[in-house]
């Protein structure tokens, strides 16, 4: 099979990565990057989601949160207290997706690996109420490095894509459990 440079190019989909931040005044995931996403022509707009020691789901790449070493084991308390680069505060998802549904890009969310066990089912779990709540099933794509969590999204939301990150399986068995894309490192 061979594919032309221009028709690859017409089906590459530019993803801002933690928003579109890297620009004045702002600052990796926060709600300014994502507006920042909306405004320019791209396909979506990446964004890492953590879920504190208190169960509140928050936009934070983590683990570490400025002063925070690990923003899984703070509470919601301690992380609201925190501001980003550009004087923000770290967001909720719901603070979040309710901005990322003002737009029409992909908000193309990255659960972050938690504790296996009860804590990924909740950080699971809360995900996919977050989403419903706010009818975004249309427009989230789920991406994780947890191939639990992935398995769970893709049988929660058997309509949105669910990629898993780390390509250590083979795409036949991802398939298999409703996951629709992957990914492999160059090397």
């Amino acid at each position: 099979l061979a594919i032309s440079v221009s028709s690859a190019a017409q089906n590459t989909k530019v993803v801002a990565h933690r928003g579109y931040w890297n620009t004045p005044n702002n600052a990796q995931n926060s709600i300014t990057a994502l507006k920042t996403a909306q405004s320019i022509p791209v396909y979506g707009s990446e964004f890492d989601v953590n879920m504190t020691s208190d169960g509140v789901m928050v936009v934070s790449h983590g683990p570490k949160l400025e002063s925070i070493p690990d923003v899984q084991k703070a509470t919601y308390k301690e992380v609201k207290k925190v501001r980003l680069k550009n004087g923000e505060k770290v967001p909720t998802l719901k603070q979040y997706l309710k901005q990322g549904k003002k737009g029409d890009i992909k908000l193309i969310f990255e659960l972050k690996v938690h504790p296996a066990g009860e804590k990924e089912n909740e950080a699971v779990r809360k995900s996919v109420e977050m989403v419903k709540k706010l009818k975004l099933e249309k427009q989230v794509e789920f991406i994780s490095f947890s191939l639990e969590a992935c398995r769970q999204l893709a049988e929660l939301m058997p309509e949105c894509m669910v990629q898993y990150l780390n390509g250590k399986i083979p795409p036949q068995e991802l398939k298999k459990m409703g996951i629709m894309g992957l990914d492999y490192h160059y090397s």
